[in-house]
């Protein structure tokens, strides 16, 4: 019997099942019929008098008696029939079937276990078969269905032996041969053997009269589409959808996994026809049953043609049919999948536009009686989607505005398109939009934004949007307002901060109640390690990835085994510690403190005794982002609270700013100057001096109480080039606050606008008024050194002779001191003046103020300036015999001889083992030289391999010492290496 011809018999005798089975149940034996029928009546209880008289009892006691008699025997004949002996199923009566069949249920269950244990499930029948065809797995599928032929064999053989079986049990058969089928498509191989075994399944559902339902049309198909055979999976399809052979039975389609359409796709191709026409008939024929599940239909047409990769073929439907008429919105829904199933986001776009964006969009079906066309959500939805998968300029503004037409509307948005959207934002690197939605979606509990299939909404659930905003942040480099993101998030969540205990009040502790609630908890952790490891926190970062993976080990992977490598490394060559406290963890506790008021920020009355206490730690927190290099933490800060300050520019994010809270906030000295410096940080020097013309319009701006700010202000004028308003407001705050950092910002700003002289005017004012400071005196010799004359030598002397004197201590020593500062800003002739060096023989000098400064730090018991050990370093590479002359007895340090110089960088090799040098490529590549020159090729070479041991990337000079034949003859170089730039004479 054909395939085709065998459908045709099964839903011909599937239509008149119930009536034969009626016809035989009344052939059912009198003595079963009147023993169930006893304990049924037994069990309901019906006959009070009955159920208290003796007699019943012994009755009844009987007839459980025998019914437990007659269970026993039924599972040991059962038990022998399953051993595979024909003899003994041959000698068999049964009595209750049903325990019989339970046993075949069994047994195919415990086949479908071993199988999950020992096979990863088959991919579905759109992508390849044979990427999971080892060997291993090839014989445990072939296993399994051996051992699912036997007991259908078995099956057989008891059918046999008792006919009334297939009458009286066709529920549980049917049942039965479903997990058959299903077992058979799940131990499928390449051999075909499976589709034979199916089709005898089949039949025997035929020859039993059995009821085909879909489950058994879905594994059949299933099996013969990876067999390859798309006609005859087609044509099963088509045979139970048809309500002349199959009935009026509604056809359950998934619209993420269309396995029947996607046959009858695939069949029309194999058949030359068109496979979007085949579809539409197919939905059609659905439809008439189920009028109800139309969209639904749609939607898996229009996912089995992109997976077919028939998008092209949709859209040219859409456009010239007439069908959009009576489909609505749904077939534009449709061929928007299909596009993005086959990757094209860009005309997914283009038909959201043209059949819904647009004046001349259709209707939905049911909007017939005219009005302002209502948009389908699932082509919104579609269309965000495809917004997110596409970088260029106004992709994230659209997603965002359809979102909000969605909020508008009431439709809401499920989560997918809420990672959609904060995906979008990811891609153009709107970062302060991604923080500030997720802001926003906190505060209004974002109950109302989601859709209403989202039932159970919890914050917790956000888990995945914080991921997307952590990365968004990570993008961008804002690692710092990631850190923030996640607090937040705490605080919505309700979860416990530990701000008292020092040990969990840590930013790994925050980070890992967070990680430890998501269900994608290895993504999580790397987005947050990466934070982690942007600021530098490498120590931190592994120990939160030791507290997570402690905690649930299913975070690890191979991926997070490969950033635990590159972590160590970057620990060991920052040389820090495990488990050390970082300044950032301070600045953590700040955040703590200012957000200790929980989500609802009722901050002053929770936490602090009066609002002004309030104000000065918020200025300490954001005073903190500033000096961690992360000023848009403190303005992200700023935003939540939602303070009635002036936070960021007009039209500078799409995010809209939610109603203000805090209306009573007591703006103080300190929270208005770190939020000007943190404005002027970013580049926004307008709103910083929006921010202090704000406070002094308002009158409450007094100079003697307002120091910060004004120093602030000054820096933003300077920033705006606005010279003479800085210098007015710096005398004017002088007079009454003489504060050594008015004084030190006023002259970097004259020295960056060239305005030497008026530097030193501020120098000559502050040392009048006594408040100095080194980075003022430091300043303000870079000014005078750059100003060209005669006497800018004596000018400079006269300026270390004051600060000196000022401090107590000689010319000498303060010059000493401050010497390395100094060499990055003087210019060499005038730093030869003040140190009294010779022009030809300063590099000596130079060298021998190195060793001196080196044997101070050794008695002392100090590390040495890493600038010294350099020094010392880049001199030894120019050794020469000729390189010190003996008669220069003033530079007695400085070694004369090739052993002197050897057992020098010997020394330093061994005091950079205590700093951050020994770890440094371009301080190895510069010993490896130094060796060199010295003629020790054996130590060079020790030492290039101590830098790849310590997986430190030399570069191509230094791996070149490892072949003698590149360093010239016999291994050696003579006199100064070629390649190096230093500023000797």
């Amino acid at each position: 019997m054909t395939s085709q011809s065998m459908w045709k018999e099964v839903s011909r005798r599937g239509a008149t099942r119930a009536a034969v089975s009626s016809r035989f149940s009344q052939q059912r034996p009198q003595h079963l019929r009147g023993s169930f029928r006893n304990l049924a009546s037994a069990s309901r209880g019906n006959d009070k008098k009955r159920l208290h008289s003796n007699d019943y009892q012994q009755q009844n006691t009987s007839t459980f008696e025998k019914a437990a008699t007659v269970i026993a025997k039924e599972r040991a004949a059962t038990s022998v029939m399953l051993n595979d002996t024909p003899a003994a199923a041959s000698t068999f009566h049964p009595v209750k079937a049903r325990v019989v069949l339970n046993q075949f249920m069994e047994s195919l269950h415990e086949i479908q276990q071993h199988l999950h244990h020992q096979c990863k499930p088959l991919p579905p029948v759109w992508t390849d078969t044979t990427q999971d065809d080892h060997k291993a797995c090839l014989e445990s599928r072939n296993s399994a269905r051996q051992k699912v032929k036997r007991v259908v064999q078995q099956l057989c053989d008891y059918t046999k032996t008792k006919p009334s079986v297939i009458l009286n049990h066709s529920h549980e058969l049917t049942t039965l041969l479903g997990r058959v089928l299903q077992l058979y498509a799940q131990s499928y191989t390449s051999d075909g053997l499976s589709y034979k075994d199916a089709l005898r399944i089949l039949q025997l559902m035929t020859d039993w009269n059995l009821d085909l339902q879909q489950s058994h049309c879905d594994h059949a198909m299933e099996i013969a589409a990876r067999s390859g055979r798309w006609k005859e999976a087609g044509t099963i399809f088509w045979h139970y959808i048809d309500p002349d052979h199959a009935g009026y039975r509604p056809f359950n389609v998934s619209v993420t996994h269309p396995v029947g359409l996607y046959e009858v796709a695939r069949a029309a191709q194999e058949l030359n026809k068109e496979p979007v026409e085949a579809i539409m008939d197919a939905v059609l024929k659905m439809t008439m049953v189920s009028p109800c599940d139309q969209e639904k239909y749609i939607m898996a047409a229009g996912a089995a043609l992109g997976l077919a990769g028939e998008w092209k073929a949709l859209v040219h439907y859409l456009q010239a049919s007439y069908s959009e008429g009576q489909m609505g919105q749904s077939l534009v829904a449709a061929a928007m999948s299909a596009c993005l199933q086959c990757n094209r986001p860009e005309e997914a776009i283009r038909v959201f536009d043209d059949f819904v964006g647009s004046d001349l969009a259709i209707a939905d079906e049911w909007q017939w009686r005219g009005g302002q066309v209502h948009r389908d959500p699932r082509c919104r939805k579609l269309a965000i989607q495809a917004l997110s998968c596409l970088g260029g300029i106004g992709a994230s503004e659209a997603a965002y505005k359809l979102f909000e037409q969605a909020n508008e509307c009431g439709d809401g948005v499920d989560m997918d398109t809420l990672i959609h959207i904060f995906k979008a934002f990811e891609n153009q690197g709107r970062w302060k939009d991604a923080v500030f939605l997720f802001f926003n979606m906190l505060d209004t509990q974002q109950a109302e934004l989601l859709s209403k299939d989202e039932a159970d909404y919890h914050h917790t659930h956000l888990l995945p949007v914080l991921e997307s905003v952590i990365r968004c942040c990570n993008g961008a480099n804002q690692f710092g307002s990631a850190i923030l993101a996640m607090r937040i998030h705490q605080l919505a969540t309700s979860l416990p901060s530990h701000q008292d205990d020092q040990e969990n009040g840590t930013v790994v502790h925050a980070f890992a109640e967070s990680i430890c609630l998501a269900p994608n908890r290895s993504s999580l952790l790397k987005a947050a390690l990466m934070s982690l490891a942007g600021l530098g926190l490498f120590g931190e970062a592994l120990k939160l990835l030791d507290v997570v993976i402690g905690q649930s080990a299913e975070a690890a992977s191979d991926e997070i085994a490969d950033f635990r490598k590159f972590l160590m490394q970057k620990l060991l060559t920052t040389r820090g510690n495990l488990y050390s406290l970082s300044p950032w963890n301070g600045l953590y506790r700040e955040i703590l403190c200012v957000t200790a008021g929980g989500h609802e920020r009722k901050f002053a009355e929770n936490t602090f005794r009066n609002p002004h206490l309030f104000s000065v730690a918020l200025g300490n927190a954001i005073y903190a982002c500033n000096l961690a290099s992360q000023p848009e933490m403190g303005l992200m800060l700023i935003h939540w609270m939602r303070l009635p300050i002036l936070g960021l520019a007009k039209n500078e994010t799409l995010v809209k700013r939610l109603p203000d809270l805090n209306e009573s906030f007591v703006v103080t000295d300190r929270f208005l100057a770190s939020l000007m410096n943190a404005h002027t940080l970013i580049g926004s020097v307008h709103c910083a001096n929006a921010l202090y013309e704000s406070n002094v319009k308002n009158g409450r701006f007094v100079l003697s109480d307002w120091l910060s700010s004004s120093t602030a202000e000054i820096h933003a004028l300077f920033a705006l080039d606005l010279q003479n308003e800085a210098m007015a407001l710096f005398h004017k705050t002088l007079t009454d606050c003489r504060n050594p950092d008015l004084c030190s910002i006023t002259a970097r700003g004259l020295l960056e606008a060239n305005l030497h002289q008026q530097v030193y005017d501020v120098f000559r004012l502050a040392l009048t008024f006594n408040c100095l400071s080194e980075d003022l005196v430091v300043t303000s010799m870079q000014a005078v050194d750059a100003i060209s004359g005669d006497q800018t030598n004596l000018q400079l002397q006269l300026m270390v002779n004051e600060v000196s004197q000022l401090n107590g201590v000689s010319a000498k020593t303060w010059l000493e001191s401050h010497y390395w500062a100094l060499k990055r800003l003087l210019k060499r002739s005038s730093l030869n003046f003040l140190m009294c060096w010779r022009s030809e023989t300063w590099h000596l000098d130079e060298l021998d103020y190195a060793l001196t400064m080196l044997e101070t730090s050794s008695f002392n018991g100090l590390t040495p300036n890493d600038e010294v050990l350099r020094l010392i370093i880049k001199r030894a590479q120019l050794f020469h015999p000729g390189y010190v002359s003996k008669d220069r007895t003033w530079i007695a340090r400085v070694p004369r001889d090739r052993e002197g110089w050897i057992t020098l960088v010997d020394r330093v090799l061994q005091e950079a083992q205590n700093t951050e040098l020994i770890s440094n490529d371009n301080f190895i590549s510069d010993v490896s030289r130094a060796y060199e020159a010295l003629r020790c090729e054996k130590e060079s070479d020790l030492l290039v391999r101590f830098a790849y041991i310590k997986d430190v990337s030399a570069n191509t000079d230094t791996r070149m010492l490892v072949n003698p034949d590149s360093a010239g003859v016999g291994g050696a170089t003579t006199g100064r290496s070629e390649n190096i730039i230093i500023d000797d004479p």
